[in-house]
């Protein structure tokens, strides 16, 4: 269905000095067609080809506005996998807050599923549970200390806090009531009292 009219085609290095074309589609399509025989007639050295790839698949997620993913950690400096581990650590955090958000606001499993998707997040529920993230990260839901059976403990403990709570309201608002009864039949043995003394002095 796609066409090569409108197309721009680019050249790059990625494999040493290979010739590779760009094929720029409708929308975010973009074909990538790469030569190991360069111009010259040489072959293309293959030595570290996956960290190249790496490093030109962040390069052209920047030139086309893709969505970032994350370049596996033997390909980065030392200085860089520190920041990428940071940068897993907040993916896990940002996971663990909308878990317990979640978990707050469903009454079962599959609440928090749609809860998690609304979120952005691929949910893969199964005998365990897993979310891959807008870029593509995934993490099993025992790795953020959210095991499916851990979910389905929580959301025991909060269906209980609340039913507990609800409790509490509802003693409370009888306690309330009792309390607003009790004054009005004070008032009322008040107001009687005035008018039986009133009466005893009119006579």
């Amino acid at each position: 269905p796609y066409t090569l009219r409108g197309v721009r085609t680019v050249r790059r290095r990625v494999l040493g000095d290979p010739a590779v074309v760009i094929w720029k589609g409708a929308g975010c399509l973009a074909y990538v067609v790469a030569n190991r025989i360069g111009f010259d007639g040489k072959t293309a050295s293959d030595s570290n080809s996956y960290k190249h790839v790496a490093e030109f698949a962040r390069k052209m997620e920047l030139e086309y506005k893709l969505e970032r993913v994350l370049s596996p950690n033997k390909f980065l400096k030392p200085e860089q996998r520190v920041a990428q581990s940071q940068r897993i650590d907040n993916r896990k955090e940002t996971l663990k807050k909308h878990l317990q958000t979640a978990i707050k606001q469903s009454r079962d499993v599959q609440q928090v599923k749609k809860y998690m998707e609304q979120r952005g997040y691929e949910v893969e529920l199964g005998r365990g549970i897993a979310f891959t993230d807008a870029q593509h990260v995934r993490f099993k839901g025992s790795q953020v200390g959210y095991a499916l059976m851990d979910i389905e403990k929580k959301l025991k403990q909060e269906q209980l806090l609340r039913q507990q709570q609800e409790q509490s309201k509802q003693a409370q608002l009888l306690r309330q009531q009792q309390e607003e009864l009790k004054k009005q039949q004070q008032q009322e043995k008040e107001m009687q009292q005035t008018r039986q003394h009133s009466q005893g002095i009119s006579r």
